[in-house]
């Protein structure tokens, strides 16, 4: 349905439909499908000059993306480090943008626990738990912080 607002120009429509998705795609046979969300919304954001958005959804589709090569044992370790350090750059350029963004924050902390940051990731979280009542998480990030 997104591609269909996308290809008839209704961006409003299928950023709508790809956000929607991204929050509820938890299911293995559905994450798959994730990286591509999230370029497709970081491409509809470039299109309306969002960067923030834009900003998040690269770092994010990043993080989907290494998840999904997590389970190929020929990955190359290599290209992996530069995309992780590629996410965890994006993410905290988003953060800079808008501070007080629990999803940038809560992305971000997925980024530095990868990466063996083990402080970065619980001052993030516990940014991002201070912002959680700004009303951008899912039932599903408010599940992350422990604030079901």
């Amino acid at each position: 349905l997104a591609d269909l607002h996308t290809r008839t120009a209704n961006t409003d429509a299928a950023t709508e439909h790809l956000e929607r998705f991204v929050c509820d795609a938890r299911s293995p046979a559905l994450r798959k499908y994730l990286p591509d969300a999230h370029t497709k919304l970081m491409g509809l954001a470039q299109a309306r000059g969002d960067r923030f958005a834009e900003l998040f959804h690269r770092g994010a589709g990043l993080l989907e993306l290494l998840t999904e090569l997590d389970a190929d044992p020929e990955r190359d370790a290599d290209w992996c480090e530069e995309v992780l350090c590629k996410a965890l750059r994006a993410l905290a350029d988003a953060k800079a943008l808008k501070p007080t963004d629990p999803r940038a924050r809560l992305a971000l902390a997925a980024a530095y626990a990868r990466s063996g940051n083990a402080k970065g990731a619980a001052a993030e979280r516990a940014a991002a738990r201070t912002n959680a009542g700004l009303g951008v998480l899912t039932a599903a990030g408010h599940a992350r912080l422990g604030l079901e």
